[in-house]
């Protein structure tokens, strides 16, 4: 696909944006100076003929000091008169100066005057491409005051100025290609900033900050791609702690599986007998095995996060009735439940998931006792165990972060993300005699 440069793009618009408006303002400016060049022409003619027929002229003369009188007086003498007398039915003329129009314009004045019936009429004769301005008024029934004017001077000002409306095109034209090409470089530069930035980031090469400061919607993407950059950072180094944790986790238990194998084929019984020594493979290899599940169960959730559930009415009471049934409880630890129905939509295998994690942590924290109650909307957890550390509280649901006599370091975030996706939120808190977890739907 060919590329289209966002500068070329910027510059066509405007320029074609620009001399737009110019060729358009330009042509309704000459239409509207012709009209009122016309309207001027009839204008000078009117009073041409008003002085005519109430003034003298030679009058006049004495009053120049007037600049307005004098401007007039210039105007009407470029303005010829002519009285045609109607005699049986035809015209005839008499100019009041020596006519410089042709014999056939007067014959074809002398013609529309005969058939004018309006007091006073208004009219343009076009002859060998020049126009002629004509103002005939009725004096009396028998006498016609013709006057009339070339459009001369108007045709040189309309030439002019259209010269002048070349010009202005030109200029506009040379003009709209300077300012295009100098805000079409205000505008890329940090468009290309930015694109660098994000290229550098595809390669993973996130160690420089994004920087375009701008107040307006490029300022803000460029905000967002720099948010984005250090979340990505964020996400990387979460990520490789994560493989060091997974590595570990999974290393572990393996060595030890593998040093007991080798122990016991040398004879020699690292738990001091064979059965207890394969015991202990048995343990490390179920512990190896709830580690892999857990692992694959959390990499689930991130699909499940994104796709609909398959959901149906869940009783949390009965889900927590069946829990703490299967749960190996150890002895001192009692359970005080005080529950009644509370239904949710949402899958029950992801929430029995949930209270299994929950319930194992509180049974490996708890004293002497664990409280489940329903309150409204709320659902309290409460052990009467040691308090959380505060640094570790609030990192307690972030992945891979064990906290004190913590198994594998996923099983709050994998509650935390199941609550999340089903609607919920949870909450762990230090009380004065012990820690509580709060969940609400």
């Amino acid at each position: 696909m060919k590329k289209n440069n966002l500068s070329f793009q910027i510059w066509i618009t405007f320029i074609s944006i620009i001399l737009v408006i110019t060729i358009i303002s330009s042509f309704l400016y000459i239409y509207t100076l012709k009209n009122y060049f016309k309207e001027e022409a009839f204008k000078t003619i009117e009073n041409a003929q008003k002085f005519v027929l109430t003034k003298d002229i030679n009058d006049m003369k004495n009053n120049l000091n007037n600049p307005e009188l004098s401007q007039t007086l210039q105007d009407i003498r470029i303005v010829q008169h002519g009285i045609y007398i109607k005699d049986k039915n035809e015209l005839r003329i008499k100019m009041m100066e020596r006519p410089t129009v042709d014999k056939n314009i007067l014959d074809k004045i002398k013609k529309i005057a005969f058939e004018q019936k309006e007091s006073i009429k208004k009219y343009i004769i076009t002859f060998e491409n020049e126009d002629l301005f004509v103002v005939i008024r009725k004096i009396n029934k028998n006498i016609y005051l013709t006057s009339f004017m070339w459009n001369t001077y108007k045709k040189e000002i309309e030439n002019n100025l259209l010269l002048k409306v070349i010009i202005i095109i030109i200029g506009s034209f040379l003009g709209s290609i300077f300012f295009s090409i100098r805000f079409s470089k205000k505008l890329t530069l940090p468009l290309v900033k930015l694109k660098d930035s994000v290229n550098k980031i595809s390669r993973y090469d996130w160690n420089e900050e994004v920087k375009v400061v701008r107040n307006d919607e490029i300022g803000e993407l460029a905000i967002t791609i720099e948010k984005m950059r250090k979340e990505l950072i964020k996400k990387d180094k979460s990520q490789q702690e994560s493989l060091q944790f997974i590595s570990h986790e999974l290393k572990t238990p393996v060595m030890i599986i593998r040093s007991y194998l080798q122990s016991i084929e040398d004879g020699i019984f690292p738990e001091g007998n064979l059965i207890s020594s394969l015991k202990t493979i048995d343990e490390q290899t179920l512990r190896l095995e709830r580690r892999i599940k857990d692992l694959l169960y959390f990499s689930k959730l991130d699909y499940l996060s994104k796709h609909e559930n398959k959901k149906t009415t869940i009783n949390i009471k009965n889900i927590i009735f069946d829990v703490i049934k299967s749960l190996n409880k150890p002895g001192g630890i009692n359970f005080d439940l005080d529950l009644h129905d509370y239904f949710i939509e949402g899958n029950e295998n992801q929430i029995k998931i949930v209270f299994e994690n929950i319930l194992d942590n509180q049974l490996r924290y708890a004293n002497t006792k664990i409280k489940i109650k329903f309150i409204e909307n709320k659902i309290i957890i409460f052990n009467d165990g040691e308090k959380i550390e505060e640094d570790t509280l609030k990192e307690i649901f972030k992945p891979f972060k064990k906290g004190k006599n913590g198994e594998n370091g996923i099983g709050l975030s994998i509650v935390k993300r199941i609550i999340e996706i089903h609607g919920g939120t949870i909450e762990i808190i230090n009380k004065e005699d012990g820690v509580e977890y709060e969940i609400k739907w």
